[in-house]
């Protein structure tokens, strides 16, 4: 009978709860960068950058 390797498993669960934890003090940082909205920019045509490298 063969036994199961918890490794995989175990490095799969470690690389996946280091990668959220990056996400999460990433998400973090940015909230204390002031972001700047301008409320009237609705009105302004778009850019040259709209037009060619806006995906």
């Amino acid at each position: 009978m063969m036994q199961n390797n918890p490794a995989p498993a175990l490095l799969r669960f470690i690389f996946s709860s280091l990668l959220l934890g990056m996400m999460a003090a990433y998400g973090v940082s940015l909230l204390s960068v002031d972001v700047p909205i301008d409320l009237q920019a609705r009105y302004l045509p778009p850019g040259a950058s709209h037009w060619f490298w806006h995906r």
